[in-house]
């Protein structure tokens, strides 16, 4: 919910929706290859995912139409779209031998997790971060989602000091705040 309407241009999703567009027509331009993308939206849980091939033109225009149907909504929770990402990256839906590079861009604390009947479950930050390292739970998605990727990149949008929570999700433990 703190990403605000699509309907105001200058709330964090649209502004969000934009950035990402732009990043698509660099990856739609791009020529030696191709490039694929999968989107995992989320809040209280995932959303609806998509996955599309931008460097073909049909792909690149259903990735513009997916993100401009993007809404916010709900509480924010870092655990379910990991486990998402991690399914997808296990899969056989990643280009064979590609770059992977994972980005996860959040403008808020996590106080949600999935429990282990895989419902949301409200949490403190340093729940949240025990079910995602493990220490809670026994599965370590931060560790599983860093193994299948070459990088993973945090994004934080305008969260100043909580930006240590995306930390520990990026490779290099500093991620990039965006004010």
């Amino acid at each position: 919910g703190s990403m605000g309407s699509k309907t105001d241009p200058n709330s964090r999703i649209s502004l969000l929706a934009s950035a990402v567009k732009n990043l698509m027509a660099d990856f739609h331009d791009y020529t030696n290859g191709d490039i694929k993308v999968h989107l995992i939206p989320f809040s209280t849980t995932s959303n609806t995912t998509a996955t599309f091939t931008v460097t073909e033109d049909t792909g690149y225009a259903n990735v513009l139409t997916f993100l401009n149907g993007l809404n916010g909504n709900g509480f924010t929770n870092y655990e379910a779209p990991m486990q998402s990402a991690i399914n997808w990256l296990q899969g056989a839906q990643p280009i064979d031998n590609a770059t992977t590079i994972s980005y996860f861009v959040s403008d808020g604390e996590p106080n949600r997790y999935l429990n282990g009947s895989g419902q949301p479950t409200t949490g403190s930050v340093a729940q949240v971060l025990a079910q995602m390292n493990g220490t809670a739970d026994g599965t370590n998605e931060i560790a599983t989602l860093k193994s299948l990727s070459d990088e993973v990149i945090g994004v934080g949008i305008n969260i100043g000091a909580n930006i240590s929570n995306i930390n520990v999700i990026d490779s290099n433990g500093v991620s990039i705040n965006v004010v």
